[in-house]
């Protein structure tokens, strides 16, 4: 009897003994799979720090080339902090920007004038001709005698006058109309009496 229930005894410790022996196999099994990834964890961690800092030192670095270009660019400058640096550098623009503007309106302004030089030099003629009978139309600027002039240098080609009419055009300008017709035994054709009509009028309209 003392036998059997030793027996019991020392199976029921066998049978406590064993799964203490597991549970200590999978506790050490688990801590050795979790050391593993925190290790990996940290390694990537650094990875992720180196990176970030070379992409910073980059940025810093060509950031730095990029204020010394700016500085060799912008005339007088004194100080080289990266502060006064883009102060200056915003003055300078601004007055390349005001000079801009004054280039311009000197350019339009010449323009103008060059326009209104050629308007005053080049006068609007028109000739119709039919038969012998005569039609000139002159826009011209208004100055004082103008029409005399005309008249006197169109009789010249020996047109008679039949009808003579002004009107304003503009503030600064006339225009002249003209019906005339040849004397007899004189004529020419619409091209030839336009240009001796323009040489006439350039030295004087």
């Amino acid at each position: 009897m003392e036998s059997n229930t030793s027996n019991v005894c020392s199976s029921q410790a066998n049978a406590t003994t064993k799964p203490k022996e597991d549970n200590r196999y999978s506790i050490s099994c688990g801590s050795k799979r979790t050391f593993k990834t925190m290790a990996s964890e940290g390694e990537r961690s650094l990875v992720c720090v180196d990176n970030h800092l070379m992409a910073e030192r980059k940025r810093r670095e060509k950031l730095n080339q990029r204020f010394i270009e700016l500085s060799g660019l912008i005339p007088g400058l004194k100080k080289l902090d990266k502060a006064s640096l883009i102060e200056d550098a915003i003055n300078y623009i601004k007055e390349l920007e005001k000079k801009l503007n004054m280039k311009r309106t000197s350019s339009n302004s010449a323009n103008y004038q060059n326009e209104s030089l050629s308007r005053k030099t080049s006068p609007n003629i028109e000739v119709n001709m039919i038969e012998k009978n005569v039609l000139v139309k002159v826009h011209c600027e208004a100055r004082k005698g103008i029409l005399a002039k005309i008249l006197e240098e169109i009789e010249k080609l020996h047109l008679v006058l039949s009808a003579v009419s002004t009107m304003p055009f503009t503030a600064s300008c006339i225009c002249v109309t003209i019906t005339a017709k040849f004397e007899e035994g004189y004529s020419m054709n619409v091209n030839e009496l336009m240009k001796k009509l323009s040489s006439s009028f350039i030295n004087f309209l």
